[in-house]
Parts: C-alpha cells; sequence; structure tokens
C-alpha cells in the first residue's frame, strides 16, 4: 500500500531545494503501481490528478484514483477538555513557524487584538521563537515547548488563528479547537478536508485581523460556530471514522484476493503440515509454527518458503484460501479455522 502524504507539488519546491519534478515524478508513480493508495487528504488525491496526468496513463490515474481511499489523519478528541472563556484573554499561535504558515500576519493579527481588546498572546514551539516576536510586551513565548507547556497554553487559551498556505490534515489547530480555542481558518483548499464549507469563522489572509475583531466582538457566535466545527471534525477525523475506512479496504482486497488464489501443487507442503498442527477444530497455531513444519514435505527438507517462488504471503493466502482465520493472539500470526474465507 502506498500512504501518500504531503505530495510534492511544484508549488512546494520553493520551501526545500531537494524538490523537484523528478522527485515529483517517482512519488506519483510509486503511488500509480501500488497495489494500493491511501491519501491522507483529498487535497493530495486532487494534486495526484492534477499532475500525474501529465506523466502517467489517464487509464492508470482514473484506476488509481477509482480504488485509492482518503483515509484523514485521526485525533484523539477525548484526549482535549472543550471550555470556553467568557471573554476571550489570550490568543494562543502554536506550532512551527516555517515560511508557509505566516507568522508574521498571525501576529499582526495578535497585535491587533492586543491594542483593540487587551488580548495577550501565548506562543509555543518546539523551536526556538525568533526574537521579534518573543520580545513584544503583549507575548508569553514558550520556545522548545515541552508537552506539558503546550498542554498549558491549550487550557489557557482562547483563540487559535491558522493562516498556514497549505497543510495535509493538521493536527495542531483542531487540536486548539478541541481544547476551546475558537479557530480562525486562512480560506485554502486544505481546510474543506476536515472542515465544512459554510463554517463562519474563514477568511482571506488578509481578511483575518477583521475576521479575528468580529470573533471577539459577537464572541457568542463565534463559540457556537467553533462547536459546530468540531461537530463536523469528529466524525471525519475520529480514530474509529479513519480506522473503519482504512479497515474496510484492507478487508476487501483480502477478500479479492482470496477469491483468486487457487491451491494447488505448490501449496501441497502447507496443507499437509496443517494436517499435522490442526488436528481439532479448534486447534490454534503460529504461522511460523506451520512455515517450520512444511520442511517435512518438500524434497529438500527446507520450509516451503525458501524457494524461490513460494513466499510467506503465499502461505497466507493458501490458509485464508483453506478456511482459516489469523486469530490476532500473540505477537506473530496466529491461526485458527473459522471458513470465513471460504
Amino acid at each position: 500500500m502506498a500512504n501518500v502524504h504531503d505530495l510534492q507539488v511544484p508549488f512546494k519546491f520553493r520551501y526545500c531545494r531537494y524538490r523537484e519534478r523528478l522527485q515529483m515524478g517517482m512519488e506519483l508513480a510509486g503511488a500509480a503501481f501500488a497495489d494500493g493508495v491511501w491519501f491522507t487528504a483529498g487535497v493530495d488525491a486532487a494534486a495526484f490528478r492534477e499532475h500525474a496526468a501529465d506523466l502517467l496513463a489517464p487509464a492508470l490515474v482514473e484506476a488509481t484514483l477509482g480504488e485509492a481511499v482518503e483515509a484523514g489523519s485521526p485525533i484523539a478528541f477525548d484526549e482535549f477538555e472543550e471550555s470556553y472563556a467568557d471573554r476571550p484573554e489570550w490568543l494562543h499561535v502554536a506550532g512551527s513557524l516555517w515560511e508557509k504558515k505566516c507568522a508574521d500576519d498571525v501576529l499582526g493579527v495578535a497585535e491587533t487584538l492586543h491594542e483593540r481588546f487587551g488580548v495577550r498572546t501565548v506562543m509555543t514551539s518546539m523551536e526556538a521563537i525568533p526574537e521579534e516576536y518573543a520580545a513584544l510586551p503583549w507575548v508569553e513565548a514558550r520556545s522548545e515547548a515541552s508537552p506539558a507547556e503546550y498542554r498549558d497554553a491549550l487550557s489557557r487559551g482562547d483563540l487559535a488563528v491558522c493562516a498556514s498556505e497549505y497543510e495535509t490534515m493538521a493536527r495542531t489547530p483542531f487540536e486548539q479547537a478541541a481544547s476551546g480555542q475558537v479557530l480562525l481558518l486562512r480560506d485554502e483548499p486544505w481546510i474543506y478536508d476536515c472542515v465544512p464549507e459554510d463554517y463562519d469563522l474563514v477568511a482571506h489572509l488578509d481578511d483575518l485581523e477583521a475576521l479575528a475583531v468580529r470573533a471577539v466582538e459577537r464572541w457568542d457566535e463565534a463559540v457556537a460556530a467553533n462547536r459546530r466545527l468540531l461537530d463536523h471534525v469528529r466524525e471525519v477525523r475520529s480514530p474509529d471514522a479513519c480506522g473503519r475506512r482504512t479497515y474496510r479496504d484492507l478487508r476487501e482486497r483480502v477478500a479479492a484476493k482470496v477469491a483468486t488464489y487457487d491451491v494447488d501443487r505448490a501449496d501441497a507442503p502447507v496443507e499437509r503440515a496443517l494436517y499435522d498442527l490442526a488436528g481439532t477444530p479448534d486447534a490454534q497455531f503460529a504461522l511460523d509454527e506451520l512455515v517450520a513444519r512444511t520442511a517435512e514435505y518438500t524434497d529438500d527438507g527446507r520450509p516451503v518458503t525458501d524457494r524461490e517462488t513460494y513466499s510467506r504471503t503465499d502461505a497466507l493466502y493458501a490458509l485464508r484460501s483453506l478456511g482459516y482465520e489469523d486469530c490476532g493472539a500473540g505477537d506473530a500470526p496466529e491461526f485458527v479455522r473459522t471458513g470465513r474465507w471460504e
């Protein structure tokens, strides 16, 4: 499976001198020729369609996307406490300060909020916060912030502003929202992978300052909007929702493979070893144990998987085709007969 996250497309090249068209082409081809693709975000699936069309056959591009899954990026929302202040006192600026984050614009919003409403700013980052920000009298800067410092800022903050040019299912802004920080977002395609189209607190980069002022002046409305946002994000990005997408895809792929796998003479050592290990209907055995036992039934006395033409995957699908299923016990695959795949 190809897990596509932050697809390297041309508008991102300027942020890293190692990114260029050859790298993009390799990533596009690698995804297209994999057994399947999980895109973390819909923006990457759209970018794949746009740029793969210049490199790969249209039928291959469409087939890849037709079977692909937009898996999402899970957030454990129950780890955060959603509570709101009666009036905002702190803006929380969190995360890296890379160019794409537009930190100068965010600090411009922060300055206006301080001048108009007395709102102070707490900054947390895993990297060093530049002195030009840290020295501002209304900023409390936590350079190289520890997890505890970040958690403290989550509980103190009332507002968050995300001005990123692009992200791939960003986590930090939505952790902030889940902690009761009213989230203001720059209007860019990436946000709509988990933000409803009608979310009220979205604006173009140049309009974020006015949006922040409006949010403070109409605080109850802003809080209500953030609550609605979280209802939607929880549906899209809960661990259960993301897990169901990938689990369903894997189950369907396994079922399709089993349906086309024909147990034949090459699998004979596996079948004979099964008679030894699965003598009763509820017998349970490890895959490694089965493979080792096949050595008793091969011409050269070696396990069947020592052949260049027979892999552990072949043994696995032979077992499934014969009605055995991984029961998930122990650190290594263990099998029991269920008849599920017959």
